[in-house]
C-alpha cells in the first residue's frame, strides 16, 4: 500500500511538472508633459534724453520652450506709423513730443504690433532682437515732463 501510494504522489508530481504554465507579459507606460514656460522682465520705466540715443533691453526669465515652440515679445500698443512714441507733458496742458523706437541703434522705426523679442529652449539670451532704441528728444520739445506707454505682450507660438 505503502508503493503504490509512493507511487500515485510521484506520478502526480511528475504530471504537475510537465504541466506547461502559462505566463504573460505586462508593460507600463511612464509619461510626463509640461508646457513651455517663462517670465518677462521689461523695465516699469525708462527715462529718454535730449542728447543722445537710450537702450532698454527685452529679457526673459525662467525660459523652457518645446523643441517645437519659441516666445516672442510684441508691441501690443503704444508704438505708432514708422515707430513713433508720443510722449504728452504731465501739465494737463496737451503738449506732446515723440521719440522713435527702433530695433537697431539709429535704426528705423518699428511697426505697431512688431515682434521685438523671440527666445527658445532655455535660453535667456535672444535669437531675434532682445533690445529696443529710443532717439535723442527733438532739440524743440517744450520744457517739462513727459510721460509715454508701450504695453508689451509675450506668447509662445511655434517656430518656423
Amino acid at each position: 500500500m505503502k508503493k503504490i501510494t509512493k507511487c500515485m504522489l510521484g506520478a502526480l508530481m511528475t504530471g504537475a511538472m510537465l504541466t506547461p504554465v502559462h505566463a504573460e507579459e505586462a508593460t507600463t507606460s511612464i509619461q510626463y508633459s509640461k508646457t513651455s514656460e517663462y517670465t518677462l522682465s521689461i523695465d516699469s520705466s525708462v527715462t529718454v534724453s535730449s542728447t543722445t540715443e537710450t537702450e532698454q533691453a527685452i529679457k526673459v526669465s525662467n525660459v523652457n520652450t518645446k523643441s517645437n515652440e519659441k516666445v516672442q515679445i510684441a508691441i501690443k500698443s503704444g508704438v505708432g506709423s514708422n515707430g513713433k512714441v508720443t510722449l504728452t507733458r504731465d501739465d494737463a496742458s496737451g503738449v506732446t513730443t515723440e521719440v522713435t523706437a527702433s530695433l537697431d541703434k539709429n535704426g528705423a522705426g518699428i511697426g505697431a504690433n512688431e515682434v521685438i523679442a523671440e527666445f527658445e529652449d532655455q535660453s535667456t539670451t535672444a535669437t531675434k532682437g532682445g533690445k529696443l532704441y529710443y532717439s535723442k528728444i527733438p532739440a524743440d520739445a517744450a520744457a517739462g515732463s513727459y510721460t509715454g506707454t508701450i504695453v508689451y505682450v509675450g506668447s509662445v507660438v511655434a517656430r518656423n
